[in-house]
């Protein structure tokens, strides 16, 4: 279960300025700044394959009344509240850090929900502030489960082989199937579709958005689509899902057909 933290001004203690009456109030923590994951989606999920590029987050340079970011202060990466190892840190202008999490830091991450701040160190004194927090979610799985089902189409193109003339049976003259759903089925996921003759690879024909409501999703394909994969004989159809976080699923089952296109 990830770690959720409670973010809340806090005041630790009360020192007078040496050189005015002002007072200054030092914070542990600073809800108002929080870091931007620069490779994460708006509700925080993390592309599976910018974990393998490394994460890059922004700091904000802090501001509030008897402390200012410095160039010279540290700043550290915090994930569910610990401070991360080996991140570099590149100064921007205006006091803000860049801060790269290396791929095998974000390797080692569990799938989940983790928290995400920054903390600064301000010298010389070496107090520490602490920012408020965003969540990153990290989902390696792919989509579908274990088996995907395979895509149904009319009874008529399994009794016999798919031909010329059996297009022109349909309107537009475009073959249609429909996809059940499988585990976990979301409107952002895509399906791919690929045509595969008996001994050779699979040739993508079509990529279309899953349904996630009361319509099932469907795939079609023409004559043209058909013969890319040069066969005219046994052909496999069968599609891959790939969700949002670009999670590439296994082949679901074939939907096995005999093809016999004219050679022209």
């Amino acid at each position: 279960m990830a770690h959720h933290t409670t973010f809340r001004f806090e005041s630790i203690s009360t020192r007078q300025d040496e050189t005015s009456d002002a007072y200054t109030k030092e914070r542990d923590i600073a809800p108002e700044y929080t870091p931007l994951i620069l490779n994460a989606y708006a509700d925080g999920l993390i592309p599976t394959a910018a974990l393998g590029r490394g994460l890059t987050i922004h700091a904000s340079a802090m501001k509030y009344p008897g402390r200012n970011t410095w160039p010279n202060d540290e700043f550290h990466a915090l994930l569910n509240g610990a401070p991360l190892d080996g991140v570099r840190a590149v100064y921007e202008g205006g006091g803000g850090v860049v801060l790269h999490i290396p791929s095998e830091v974000c390797h080692a991450l569990p799938d989940g929900v983790h928290d995400v701040a920054y903390r600064i160190t301000f010298k010389p004194m070496g107090h520490q502030t602490r920012s408020g927090s965003v969540q990153i979610r990290i989902d390696r799985q792919p989509a579908g489960g274990r088996l995907l089902p395979r895509i149904e189409f009319p009874e008529s193109l399994y009794m016999a082989p798919i031909t010329s003339d059996t297009f022109a049976a349909f309107p537009g003259e475009r073959i249609v199937g429909i996809v059940p759903d499988y585990a976990w089925v979301s409107g952002d996921d895509t399906l791919h579709v690929y045509v595969r003759p008996t001994g050779g690879d699979g040739v993508l024909i079509a990529s279309v958005p899953a349904s996630s409501g009361d319509d099932p999703t469907k795939i079609s394909f023409g004559m043209l689509d058909l013969s890319q994969s040069s066969a005219d004989d046994r052909l496999d159809i069968y599609y891959m899902v790939e969700d949002r976080a670009g999670n590439l699923s296994e082949p679901s089952s074939p939907s096995k057909h005999t093809v016999q296109l004219d050679p022209n």
